[in-house]
């Protein structure tokens, strides 16, 4: 079975600064992120208090970059080769386990996979082209972010065998494909009976996931007791992506209300 290999590099000071600025800009819809950027960079967001000029932001993005990159750049590269020991020994079986598992072939125009070591402390993903971002500063982490960002890719191209008529914004947040997605990649890597063997702790959703309720219960519990009883069924993964669908239009509301 054709797998694809994960190259993991060292971004551009260019590429750090966009992702940056699009973490640390005002969020009018979606989940607002910034204070998990500034956690780790209290200096940028000194820099940039005030400022709401895009211009200005991105050039303070960039500077603020460029100097970072200079200053750590033994611990980037320390943590390049981190990262790329923790994948490795599991990449082959994980990817073979995942294609089988969703029953969907990885594209043949997607040889190389690329993850990105990045200093923000987020780690988006872009479906255009399957790249996405690992962390810096906790490589130990690569396992579950690396998983996570490469079930969202094979998820959303079976997604779109079994539901066509879905729009390609609809993949990514704040629509309901997406909330749904960011809920079940979870479950499937918690519950599945090799994947759940890859990570120490439990794949935790977006908090603001936590905090709502259907029926009295957080979405995550009827979702796993769904994927569970999947996992008994014997059944075609197009058939629980028809089940967990007709759940989360039905509950539309609240899943949306966060």
């Amino acid at each position: 079975m054709f797998t694809p290999k994960v190259e993991f590099v060292l971004p551009s000071v260019a590429k750090e600064a966009r992702v940056l600025c699009d973490f640390c800009e005002p969020q009018e819809v979606g989940f607002d992120l910034a204070e998990v950027v500034f956690q780790c960079h209290p200096e940028l967001k000194l820099a940039l208090e005030g400022v709401t000029d895009d211009k200005k932001r991105m050039r303070i993005c960039h500077a603020y970059a460029n100097t970072y990159r200079k200053q750590n750049s033994k611990q980037f590269d320390s943590a390049l080769r981190m990262n790329i020991k923790g994948w490795q020994s599991v990449e082959k079986k994980f990817l073979t386990a995942l294609s089988e598992h969703v029953e969907t072939k990885f594209p043949s125009n997607r040889k190389t996979l690329k993850a990105y070591v990045s200093m923000v402390p987020v780690y988006p993903r872009w479906l255009h082209n399957w790249t996405f971002n690992v962390s810096y500063f906790n490589p130990g982490r690569v396992r579950e972010i690396t998983c996570h960002e490469i079930l969202h890719f094979v998820y959303f191209k079976k997604w779109m065998e079994v539901f066509p008529e879905t729009k390609y914004e609809e993949l990514d947040e704040p629509h309901l494909v997406w909330r749904l997605s960011e809920i079940i990649t979870d479950v499937i890597l918690n519950e599945h009976p090799y994947f759940k063997t890859l990570f120490k702790d439990k794949q935790r959703t977006y908090t603001q996931f936590q905090k709502i309720r259907i029926e009295g219960k957080r979405p995550v519990t009827h979702y796993t007791k769904m994927y569970k009883k999947h996992l008994r069924s014997g059944k075609h993964f197009e058939d629980f992506l028809h089940e967990i669908w007709d759940f989360t239009k039905k509950h539309q509301k609240v899943l949306m209300s966060v």
